[in-house]
């Protein structure tokens, strides 16, 4: 018996069928598989391409790809130059960049201009406080509009970036960041979930007192409607006075990098041993990203997305780079099901949102519950909903048709902290069937191994790329003979 899809898509004018077109000389036919091949096999030509189609801000140059075929020596685009928050920083004015929503019903949208302006600011005060490129900044925060804002000022003067999300310990935060070294530290008061402020500042001192790299703390108060009177035991400047400040001597330009300037570190779980510190490129983070948003989502200038996640997995990172598409981003900070269960879906309506990411666990939270989502809500402009996180079940497959919403195309997607991004995706142009993820992503190599190394088919194994792409870690922090990502 053939196998019924769960979706088919209605339209086929979308941004991989635009690039399918173009590139239809150097690929045998116009088949999804035959496009993989190509970018698999021609790995220079294809890249090069991504670089093109997406309109990446840079100079690029050649080589490419230099040592393709030795993985963890391989390099992409080392002449080539590019800053990663000119890419994301779009000149526009008055409409939405960011909008940001507490579990509190708490409310707030930074536009274009805001979010220029702010950035600017921030990068400003890090280069008046003698802080250079390569040096660390790291983020104990929660997923407000700041953490964004000064991630981007960051990346700006090619400093490196590294966030928790602030349910961490002192302990597990300090496993983290005493291995980088950061000279500033940004900090909230406060974050609430499931109905309960949770104060974070009682972590802070501890966190601050094993981090002697630190040299400024920046607090950053979850909500700038109240006057409150923090007590730290060290001294620390208050974003709204950063933002304020006149930097009247400081010139803060968008000066070009170089490809794999380091731009974020990633961590880990810690389950065997101390978390790595997984350093990721700026050059080779954005392509990735481009290439995943705008031909695997369909990701377009005008589009809303909203990913629900923290600052602490790197669906984060995926996210903020949606601005270099011109899409608009949104921030969910709290409990998903507070003060509802459906609470999600209803800024999902309100908004207009078109695409929306989040866990198999939510979704399987769902429809455990037994919650019609389809009943209340309509949500008539959402194109795409987005899985990751686990293997979603055919059962839930089923459930998001039947209880959230009929004609819209579901993704489960795959990837890792150790990439920054995905192994398989979804495909706009294809059916989508119940327990199947649709397609292996653009440019990845991807195979299913056993033990021995041998690919299998239709059986579990482990699921491996298996040779080089520009998001690969550009090397692991205090690594210094690449032992730790070898055995890796």
């Amino acid at each position: 018996m053939t196998k019924q899809p769960l979706w088919s898509p209605k339209d086929s004018h979308n941004n991989l069928k635009k690039f399918q077109k173009e590139n239809l000389t150097k690929i045998d036919s116009d088949n999804f598989e035959s496009l993989h091949k190509w970018s698999v096999d021609n790995k220079e030509e294809f890249w090069s391409t991504i670089w093109d189609f997406t309109k990446i801000i840079g100079d690029k140059k050649n080589p490419v790809i230099e040592n393709k075929n030795d993985f963890v020596n391989s390099i992409f685009f080392k002449n080539s130059l590019l800053n990663f928050a000119e890419n994301l920083l779009i000149k526009k004015n008055d409409e939405d960049a960011i909008v940001f929503f507490s579990e509190q019903k708490f409310e707030r949208r930074i536009s274009w201009k805001e979010l220029n302006y702010q950035v600017d600011k921030f990068s400003k005060y890090l280069i008046s406080i003698k802080i250079k490129k390569g040096d660390r900044v790291a983020a104990f925060l929660p997923n407000i509009p700041e953490t964004v804002i000064s991630f981007l000022a960051v990346a700006k003067i090619g400093a490196i970036w590294s966030s928790c999300s602030p349910d961490f310990g002192p302990q597990a935060v300090l496993d983290r960041f005493k291995q980088i070294e950061p000279k500033v530290i940004l900090i909230s008061d406060e974050y609430f979930y499931n109905n309960k402020k949770i104060s974070t500042l009682n972590k802070v001192d501890e966190i601050i007192e094993n981090l002697k790299s630190v040299k400024k703390v920046v607090l950053i108060p979850y909500d700038h409607r109240k006057k409150i009177i923090y007590k730290i035991k060290y001294s620390f400047s208050i974003w709204n006075e950063i933002i304020d400040e006149s930097y009247k001597n400081i010139e803060s330009k968008f000066n070009k990098f170089k490809f794999n300037t380091p731009l974020y570190i990633l961590f880990s779980s810690g389950t065997t041993g101390p978390p790595k510190c997984i350093v990721h490129g700026a050059g080779g983070s954005l392509l990735q990203h481009k290439k995943e948003h705008q031909l695997h989502c369909n990701i377009n200038e005008g589009d809303k997305v909203f990913y629900f996640t923290t600052c602490g997995w790197m669906m984060w990172n995926w996210l903020v780079s949606c601005l270099a598409s011109s899409a608009t981003i949104f921030l969910y900070d709290g409990s998903p099901f507070y003060p509802k269960s459906n609470y999600l879906f209803e800024i999902i309506e309100k908004e207009k949102i078109t695409f929306f990411g989040t866990s198999a666990k939510f979704l399987d939270y769902l429809k455990q519950n037994k919650i019609n989502i389809i009943k209340n809500f309509k949500m008539k402009s959402l194109k795409t909903i987005a899985s990751t996180g686990s293997p979603l079940i055919h059962e839930t497959f089923e459930y998001v048709y039947e209880k959230i919403k009929s004609d819209v195309h579901l993704a489960s997607i795959s990837g890792g902290t150790d990439i920054v991004s995905c192994f398989v995706l979804g495909n706009p142009n294809q059916s989508v069937f119940s327990g199947e993820i649709q397609v292996k992503g653009l440019g990845m190599d991807v195979d299913v191994f056993d033990d021995n190394g041998n690919s299998l088919f239709n059986l579990k194994g482990e699921l491996v790329c298996k040779s080089t792409f520009p998001s690969k870690p550009i090397f692991f922090w205090n690594d210094k003979k690449n032992e730790k990502f070898i055995n890796a």
